[in-house]
């Protein structure tokens, strides 16, 4: 039997009293299957309850250092999370205010260019009146020197 397999077996043995597969107890199949886990992966240790009991502890630790390790990454790793969604959102209004001044600026060169043209129409029209004013005048000086 494999280790998960005589762990599961031993346990389902709800009653200390009742022997198991020959006489052997519980607690018996709960060591034997954990000495076979131990020596399947390649473990050591004593062979009494109190190293056993050691081994266990110093592994219980070992999990704990390395669960609380990759607790503080998993936070290192949200807080830069975090910090990259902040910066994207800033680079993102900040292209947002870019592309309305840009429109504002654009919105101001047609409006410039639009008087430019009304300025244009007048000055043409002015230029027109003071031609015809010209005439006009001379027309006006060469019937004064002709009385």
């Amino acid at each position: 039997m494999t280790w998960k397999e005589k762990c599961n077996f031993a346990l389902s043995y709800t009653d200390r009293d009742q022997n198991v597969s020959g006489g052997v107890g519980v607690e018996d199949w709960l060591f034997q299957a954990t000495t076979a886990y131990v020596l399947d992966n390649g473990l050591s240790f004593n062979f009494g309850y109190r190293g056993y009991l050691e081994g266990i502890s110093e592994k219980i630790v070992h999990i704990d250092e390395v669960m609380s390790a990759i607790s503080a990454a998993v936070e290192e790793q949200n807080a830069s999370t975090q910090e990259i969604a902040r910066n994207t959102t800033d680079a993102a209004n900040g292209t947002r205010d870019v592309s309305s001044s840009i429109q504002d600026f654009v919105g101001i060169v047609k409006r410039s260019s639009s008087a430019s043209e009304e300025v244009s129409l007048i000055v043409n029209g002015l230029s027109g009146q003071s031609s015809m004013l010209r005439e006009r005048v001379e027309g006006f000086l060469r019937d004064v020197k002709t009385c």
